[in-house]
């Protein structure tokens, strides 16, 4: 009975020793997969960071493209603000300058049409004044000449 034991031993050690050399070899297995997995996953790192890298220096031009759209949109609404704000201060200068400007010269106009229709009425009196005198010159001209031949028709008589 006890040589059965031994040589169940046997066997068992047997199967363990067989086992345990397929746990090496599993082992040894391992180590090799775990260094194909090392490698695989730092191939897979450097590709995901030059992946990273042209993404993110993609990102950065549109980032800058979009930066560079915005700006000069933002300029130009600025531009046009100041454009209209000095447009309305002009506006406002001129209405100041009309509501305080624009009286005084329409009174001088005013003064100026009336002194030129003033004018005009003196420069009508005077002439029809010379007319009336020229006639009345003529006609006393003419009243002196007859008067004149009447002295000298009786002279004569």
């Amino acid at each position: 009975m006890e040589q059965k034991i031994l040589e169940k031993l046997d066997k068992m050690d047997a199967k363990i020793d067989r086992i345990e050399a397929r746990v090496d070899g599993m082992e040894a297995k391992f180590d090799e997969l775990r260094v194909e997995i090392k490698e695989e996953i730092a191939k897979s790192e450097e590709k995901l960071r030059a992946e990273f890298k042209q993404e993110s220096a993609s990102l950065k031009e549109e980032l800058r493209s979009e930066y560079k759209r915005e700006n000069q949109k933002m300029e130009k609404r600025l531009e046009d603000r100041l454009i209209e704000r000095m447009k309305q201060e002009v506006l406002d200068y001129m209405f100041v300058f009309e509501s305080d400007y624009g009286r005084k010269i329409n009174i001088m106009y005013e003064e100026m049409m009336a002194r030129n229709e003033k004018i005009e009425a003196l420069e009508k009196s005077i002439i029809a004044l010379e007319r009336r005198v020229d006639k009345n010159s003529a006609f006393i001209f003419h009243y002196e000449n007859q008067n004149a031949t009447l002295e000298k028709t009786k002279n004569n008589d």
